[in-house]
């Protein structure tokens, strides 16, 4: 098993945003399943329903996703703003990760 602090330095040294304090299992997930550089802020369009396999993301609510293939195939759907691209959520902002997901679907 493989320590926080090496997790930390690896994540760092590819890209991988390391902000909060993540368990070891977080790091973990991220490492597999998030990519290199800053993730999307957005906010879901109140009109528009997202197909089942988005889970439960609240509408009109800012939102930040990890750059990964989730969010590749959430912002495809042309159901979601993009206001920009940032390392860390913003202040208030709902993150929306892939563990949060019952099944997930990847590229």
């Amino acid at each position: 098993m493989a320590s926080k602090a090496n997790l930390l330095k690896k994540a760092k040294s590819e890209g991988i945003p390391t902000f909060g304090n993540p368990t070891v299992a977080e790091l973990e997930h991220r490492l597999s399943k998030w990519r290199s550089g800053p993730g999307w802020v957005v906010r879901r369009l109140h009109q528009k329903a997202l197909p089942t396999w988005a889970g439960n993301i609240p509408a009109g609510e800012t939102l930040w996703l990890p750059n990964c293939g989730f969010a590749h195939r959430l912002m495809r759907t042309g159901r979601i703003v993009l206001l920009g691209r940032m390392d860390s959520p913003p202040d208030g902002a709902f993150v929306v990760d892939t563990t949060q997901l019952q099944s997930e679907e990847e590229e």
